[in-house]
């Protein structure tokens, strides 16, 4: 019986932060799409991505219900955006998506599982319901 030499290929795994940076891309595009600024309602312009619970928090930075598609005037640039007046928008988020606003209220607390294929898998899976509503819609 003869031997054959196998050579074994280590397959790569990605580092952290290439699947963190991916989980960010994919998120602020899944936020962004609507294409619309949720707080003033304009049309026109650079959509941002905005954290209701800030990019710190682990547990909601991908979850798509903290997350309100914002014109680069109420992101960041206006007077009153919703940066430099955190606790006016907060309270808009309130009361504009108030299931939304006590979900992330619940979850905040909760200790994140540092697992990125998960939410490269929830994101994905996001991201065909999406298109799949584009679709509908046409």
């Amino acid at each position: 019986m003869t031997r054959v030499n196998i050579k074994r290929v280590k397959v790569k795994k990605p580092k952290r932060s290439t699947l963190k940076n991916k989980c960010d891309d994919m998120w602020r595009e899944l936020v962004r799409v609507k294409g619309i600024c949720e707080w003033c309602g304009k049309r026109t312009g650079q959509m941002h991505a905005h954290h209701v619970i800030g990019r710190t928090n682990r547990t909601l930075r991908w979850d798509l219900r903290n997350g309100v598609c914002l014109d680069a005037g109420c992101h960041k640039m206006n007077a009153g955006n919703a940066h430099d007046d955190p606790i006016a928008f907060l309270k808009w988020f309130e009361t504009t998506r108030p299931e939304d606003y006590e979900y992330i209220c619940q979850k905040k607390n909760e200790l994140w599982d540092k697992d990125y294929d998960k939410v490269l898998e929830y994101l994905n899976i996001m991201e065909v319901e999406s298109e799949t509503k584009k679709m509908s819609k046409l």
